[in-house]
């Protein structure tokens, strides 16, 4: 009887231990897997903010999965294999066979700009097709349209360069309206062109922080120091600018919030101001047609929706389920789709916003 009561008390006494000695254990081998209390948070986040999309596209190996895509009303313009496919609810169409590194750009009337191998800059439309316009000096990264002006960036001589230059776009085609600006640029980093197609906004060519140019002279008019190349630029209705600024972290310091990434908006001579921050590095943004909303997603996984109306703010975060990335984002009138990468998997899908 005493032998089973002194066991007793030596079990309820050493399992407390037992119990915190496990935790322990448990506790050093996620930090020495590197998980540290930055990723712990950043699961909480996700789960808290975990929304399950309204359609899908696609879900499968990321081999399958389309490398671009463009949402044309009731369909989508899908990009796999260097050749372009409509897919609508009869079915799929073959628009463009293989024809190597091909990439997309929104352009108005349902149409899109297409990005083709050689420095060549095609449009489609559902009504015209695919219409060759011009061919580059390099690969073509970012298409901006204003009025009849035309902006086309592409890489230059080194990595992370660029060159972006404003054309007049009439019916022969493209005609230069100013000298080729050097700009920082790479798979993130873009550039944005204003409402009257007469400044550009991009990063420094140096890739520590932002610059306004004029379009026709390639004057630069303001710039506002950074650590690293911007990944949200934008201009704003009432002529002012938004650009993202944070530190440049290597490895997966990178990956978590911090509380000096930060969205910044600015007139020209102005310092700025930041109206949101403590997000991980953006990997890119994606503005509606009416420049009302802007979207971007960050390394941590999270999607923010901010309203640009008036006071810029943020007006919805949700996260995807699973630990993704997201590759790409398009608004559309019905949501925002979304190419998503997790590990070996991708996803194309639509989530409703405000």
């Amino acid at each position: 009887m005493l032998s089973q009561s002194l066991q007793r008390f030596l079990r309820r006494r050493w399992m407390p231990l037992a119990l915190l000695t496990a935790l322990a254990g448990f506790l050093g081998v996620l930090v020495f897997l590197g998980f540290g209390w930055s990723e712990a948070s950043g699961v909480v986040r996700r789960f808290r903010h975990r929304r399950v999309p309204e359609a899908v596209a696609f879900r499968g190996p990321s081999v399958d999965a389309p490398e671009d895509f463009m949402p044309l009303g009731p369909g989508v313009l899908i990009l796999r294999g260097g050749g372009l496919n409509l897919l609508q609810p009869g079915g799929a169409s073959e628009i463009l066979p293989n024809n190597g590194l091909i990439r997309l750009f929104p352009a108005e009337r349902g149409g899109c700009w297409v990005a083709a191998t050689y420095g060549r800059l095609l449009r489609w439309d559902p009504e015209r097709g695919l219409q060759y316009l011009h061919r580059f000096p390099g690969g073509i990264r970012e298409v901006r349209r204003a009025g009849d002006r035309l902006a086309v960036a592409w890489d230059g001589p080194g990595a992370g360069e660029g060159r972006v230059q404003v054309h007049r776009l009439g019916g022969y085609g493209l005609e230069p309206l100013g000298p080729p600006v050097a700009i920082g640029l790479d798979r993130w980093s873009r550039f944005d062109l204003d409402q009257d197609g007469a400044r550009i906004l991009a990063s420094l060519p140096s890739g520590r922080g932002v610059g306004l140019w004029s379009a026709e002279e390639g004057r630069l008019l303001a710039h506002w120091p950074g650590e690293r190349k911007a990944r949200i630029l934008g201009f704003l209705g009432d002529g002012r600018v938004l650009f993202d600024q944070g530190p440049d972290l290597p490895g997966r310091a990178g990956l978590a919030r911090h509380p000096e990434n930060r969205l910044v908006v600015a007139g020209e001579g102005e310092p700025g101001t930041v109206f949101l921050s403590g997000f991980a590095r953006p990997l890119g943004a994606a503005f509606w047609v009416d420049r009302r909303r802007l979207a971007f997603g960050d390394m941590e996984g999270l999607i923010r929706v901010v309203s640009l109306e008036g006071s810029p703010r943020l007006a919805a975060c949700f996260a995807p389920p699973g630990r993704t990335s997201a590759l790409r984002l398009r608004p559309s009138p019905e949501g925002l789709w979304g190419l998503f990468s997790e590990g070996e998997s991708a996803r194309l899908e639509r989530y409703a916003v405000p």
